[in-house]
């Protein structure tokens, strides 16, 4: 049975689950649910909660919903909705499928089908289509007092980046006034909207900015330790000034011993040269310049063994140096960056404090205000079940788009909605989602709250086709899988796989060329076979990306 039509099995009550990877028809099965809750359930579109994560998402949503209704009201108004044509498309398909679905209850005609999915295209002004950020300040503003809002609803202030930049001022403003704060913070952000474009990112929400636990745990601590890592710098540094040609002739001359390879070999004798030149020089021995500190982390222990070319390591005086000094530089780098985290971390907490309080004093409220107080109202033991009660009678069911996106705070609140006081589901609560992206921690997903999510469904709609790309893709990325594994975390709490999917021929048709040449082969991966390759991630980050646009550059020409 396809995707299309399990959507028509779905039961619609209690809390389900629809799983969706890219392409395999998520939009196309919220169309379905949604036209089923106004044919079977006569719902009308003010009582369906359907929520997603962007703008744009949701005017694509409500588009799609109307023209799906749309489509109903007109198969609705000809003879015989219900049964199949030979030329019916997907849409048209499923449409026809959901109304003989909705036909079969005894005393339900086609008239009284057309004439709900007629009013409900034209009621679709009022449907409750958003964002869940604004879903919650909806529900706080409708049940004020259920949910213990004031009387005098704040304003939703919907880009908050001005009253972020005013507190971040005032936060770089009190931290200048140290001497080693205000160091850390013009190293490491410049200036006042450097660090509130980190600091203010909404992936920080609810999530700990992490020291290693290993880095000094206050400022005047880590001050301590940067200045012995200093003076043992300047040392290393003073001892490779006193390199001379025979030296560095003499290093050259192991390092043509140790290293078969021609490019590797010559790189590290530059390095030396210019760590020469940089220890007599007038610069400042920190932070070093990049080709020095790439020449140091080229001639670690590590760096040199993973090398096919390199059969042992160089010995000498000269390289223990070079070892040192990679060790100091790892260090400070290391403290850096825990300074930098230090001061991310109270800056967080600043912002966090001073947000909702100046938000309360401009009689305001932000998107992330709303959930909040949103979920302490609903977790009041007095309030929140006549809260719920009341909310789920407002929209007895809610579908919601991108769930992998959902943190736990927005899953509680979406939970104590369809639940109630016995631990049973009420109404229905249909979360829609890709598995596989919950484990992007960097965009938002929260692995924790898909699998809490996951556990409490009473049923679980897999979609398993893919229509947008060629069988050979689909294939190829199947077969990549069966051969790699199909876990995709390293958490064994964390059941999260890659699932086979089925293809489709829609794609089949008009198959991908290059050059007018068919490309049978579409996933391709570049292997870079090169000892000279950059030891540090950023640097080969940089020149992977350079190669991927060459490449794409190559393919548009």
């Amino acid at each position: 049975m396809s995707a299309q039509l399990d959507a028509l099995g779905l039961p619609m009550s209690g809390v389900r689950v629809v799983e969706a990877s890219a392409g395999t028809g998520k939009t196309f099965t919220i169309a379905t649910l949604y036209l089923r809750l106004v044919l079977e359930k006569a719902l009308k579109p003010e009582q369906i909660v359907v929520a997603t994560f962007t703008r744009a998402a949701t005017a694509e949503l409500s588009s799609r919903l109307r023209e799906r209704l749309r489509l109903a009201s007109q198969l609705l108004a000809q003879a015989d909705p219900a049964t199949p044509r030979d030329d019916d498309g997907g849409d048209v398909a499923v449409t026809r499928a959901a109304i003989a679905q909705a036909l079969t209850p005894e005393g339900i005609d086609p008239g009284t089908l057309q004439q709900r999915a007629r009013d409900a295209e034209r009621a679709m002004d009022t449907a409750v289509i958003g964002t869940l950020h604004g879903f919650c300040n909806r529900v706080s503003s409708e049940f004020g007092f259920e949910t213990g809002r004031t009387l005098a609803s704040p304003e939703l202030l919907e880009d908050l980046r001005g009253l972020q930049n005013e507190i971040v001022d005032d936060f770089w403003r009190a931290g200048s006034a140290d001497a080693d704060t205000a160091r850390v913070l013009a190293r490491t952000w410049g200036s006042p909207r450097a660090l509130a474009r980190q600091v203010a990112d909404p992936r920080w929400r609810g999530r700990d900015i992490v020291i290693d636990e290993n880095a000094p745990e206050t400022m005047p601590l880590l001050h301590e330790q940067r200045g012995v890592a200093l003076a043992w710098l300047e040392t290393l540094r003073n001892s490779i000034a006193g390199w001379n040609d025979t030296s560095i002739g003499e290093a050259d001359i192991e390092l043509a011993a140790c290293f078969t390879n021609k490019s590797a070999r010559a790189s590290r004798m530059r390095g030396l040269r210019a760590m020469h030149n940089w220890a007599i020089s007038s610069m400042p021995s920190w932070p070093p310049p990049g080709v020095v500190d790439k020449a140091a982390e080229s001639f670690s222990p590590g760096a040199m063994q993973a090398l096919k070319t390199c059969p042992r390591l160089p010995q000498g005086p000269t390289f223990d140096a070079m070892i040192d000094l990679g060790k100091v530089f790892a260090a400070l780098h290391a403290l850096d960056a825990g300074a930098g985290a230090l001061v991310l971390r109270e800056a967080r907490a600043f912002l966090e404090c001073e947000l909702p309080a100046r938000l309360r004093g401009l009689g305001k409220t932000g998107h992330d205000q709303a959930v909040d107080d949103l979920a302490r109202a609903l977790d009041d033991t007095e309030r929140g079940a006549h809260a719920t009660a009341a909310i789920r009678k407002r929209w007895p069911v809610a579908l919601v788009d991108e769930f992998q996106d959902t943190d736990t705070q927005q899953y509680t609140i979406l939970d104590r909605i369809y639940r109630d006081v016995d631990n049973a589901h009420r109404g229905c609560l249909v979360m829609i989602g890709d598995p596989k992206q919950a484990i992007y921690r960097f965009r938002g997903g929260d692995i924790d709250a898909y699998l809490a999510a996951r556990k409490s469904a009473s049923s679980i709609l897999t979609l398993d086709t893919n229509f947008r790309s060629s069988s050979q893709l689909v294939a190829a990325f199947n077969a990549l899988y069966a051969r790699a594994g199909e876990v995709l975390s390293s958490d064994p709490d964390h059941p999260i796989f890659y699932q086979k999917v089925n293809p489709s021929d829609r794609r089949d048709a008009d198959p991908y060329r290059v050059n007018g040449n068919l490309c049978d082969q579409p996933l391709q991966f570049h292997y870079w076979d090169a000892d000279d390759v950059p030891v540090d991630a950023p640097s080969r980050t940089k020149l992977a990306l350079e190669d991927c646009a060459n490449h794409i550059v190559e393919l548009l020409s």
